[in-house]
């Protein structure tokens, strides 16, 4: 007899009298009207039963192993973050950098090219995805266009995807050095607002003490007048202090850039990040609010799929994931710097990178049957495969279970005011 039970794995949300199942194992969604959901109808269809089936909405008593045999390690992207300049022009409140480095040595940035190039060689990748993260990374502009334009040449020579994201302050993101990035193509860029003026320039200053929120903004709207192609995700971490400035960044944000989908907001909880933070935690997950607000004002924000798509980790968790010093040290996480867990090797002049596995696969422990029934009972469990935060896992020994779980009903039902359906179903 055909099993008829739909997989533990799915969310049945309600809207507008229809119910949308969502699928944690491939973020499929398919719409179902609420009478015949409710009497379970759609399961006697053949037609209906046929697509459960093939989009795996139905239960399997294989799919645990299935979710558990779709590991990282063959994943095809080579992930590389280069701390291309990590002294900074800002001296953020609660930043945790020490700022004792600078500029990527000579020898280093001509390592890594190499070591990509060995990487490249073996034809294990379709897709190289580079980042440049500092310090300030465009206090290095120079040296970023020249890697960039080493690093596409192998692209091109191996007929790999390359793709390239900044993440910066703004402060420097003036006309020139945004012509500069887009020449080699750095298209995606990360920078953080704290919320309006009068907030954002306590938390956010340079290093003589002086504000930074108007040279930022204005450096957005000039790029905003660009015709080029990037997209420009502003960030706001949001701690106890700042929460109500929130209504005010979200309605100038809809002011100067509403009207540009290169633009959007996301949303982030203030941490522990540094012992310096002297901003009040705030214990709820509060980017789903925040990003329901920002829709209700038809303000873009970051596309929810990327918390709830399988696999929806960080880059550390990935196997063939590699954060570079500027001094040639090798780390998979750019928060825990000075962590010596996260210190995993060093570069050398060759190319050869010197890796420690067993630091290496603290960080790689993926889901486990014998070790954590907790999570295999656990809607998100292709999200977030135990392991959304190795270095939480790492620093609590346990698995963490990442704040998308207790708000996952709302994070889909912001995705579907995002995009529509994959299938609609009518009787």
């Amino acid at each position: 007899m055909p099993n008829r039970i739909l997989s533990k794995f799915v969310v049945a949300i309600p809207k507008n009298e229809k119910i949308v199942l969502f699928n944690t194992k491939n973020a499929k969604t398919i719409s179902i009207p609420e009478s015949i959901y409710t009497n379970g109808e759609y399961l006697e269809n053949r037609l209906t039963y046929n697509l459960l089936q093939k989009e795996e909405f139905l239960e399997d008593k294989f799919e645990i192993y299935n979710i558990k045999n779709n590991n990282l390690v063959g994943e095809k992207t080579l992930r590389i973050i280069i701390l291309i300049h990590e002294n900074c022009n800002f001296r953020c409140v609660y930043c945790y950098e020490k700022f004792k480095k600078g500029l990527i040595k000579e020898d280093v940035f001509k390592a890594i090219c190499l070591f990509i190039q060995k990487e490249l060689r073996t034809h294990k990748f379709k897709k190289l995805a580079v980042g440049w993260f500092g310090g300030e990374p465009l206090l290095g502009i120079r040296k970023i266009e020249q890697m960039s334009t080493q690093l596409i040449k192998l692209a091109d020579e191996y007929k790999v995807e390359y793709i390239s994201h900044i993440t910066t302050n703004g402060y420097l993101l003036n006309r020139r050095n945004h012509t500069i990035l887009q020449n080699v193509s750095v298209s995606d860029y990360q920078i953080t607002i704290d919320g309006m003026l009068d907030y954002h320039d306590k938390q956010r200053k340079l290093i003589n003490g002086q504000g930074t929120f108007k040279v930022i903004w204005n450096n957005l709207i000039n790029l905003s007048k660009a015709s080029s192609n990037f997209t420009v995700t502003i960030r706001a971490n949001v701690s106890g202090e700042n929460i109500n400035n929130m209504n005010r960044l979200i309605d100038s944000f809809k002011k100067d850039f509403g009207n540009d989908k290169r633009f959007r907001l996301y949303f982030v909880n203030v941490n522990y990040w540094s012992k310096n933070n002297i901003s009040t935690i705030l214990k709820r997950d509060i980017r789903a609010e925040l990003f329901e607000k920002a829709i209700a004002k038809n303000v873009s924000v970051m596309n929810m799929k990327a918390f709830i798509n399988p696999c929806a980790i960080c880059y550390a968790a990935y196997e063939n994931s590699y954060v570079f010093g500027s001094d040639g040290l090798v780390y998979k996480c750019t928060v825990a710097l000075y962590d010596k867990r996260n210190i995993i090797g060093k570069i050398l002049n060759d190319g050869t990178v010197l890796i420690s596995q067993s630091k290496h696969n603290l960080w790689l422990k993926d889901i486990s049957i014998k070790e954590n029934k907790k999570c295999f009972n656990c809607q998100i469990l292709p999200i977030c495969r135990g392991n959304q935060c190795p270095y939480k896992n790492i620093q609590k020994n346990t698995n963490v279970c990442p704040p998308t779980k207790k708000s996952l009903e709302k994070y889909i039902k912001i995705f579907l005011k995002q995009e529509k359906c994959d299938y609609e179903i009518t009787f």
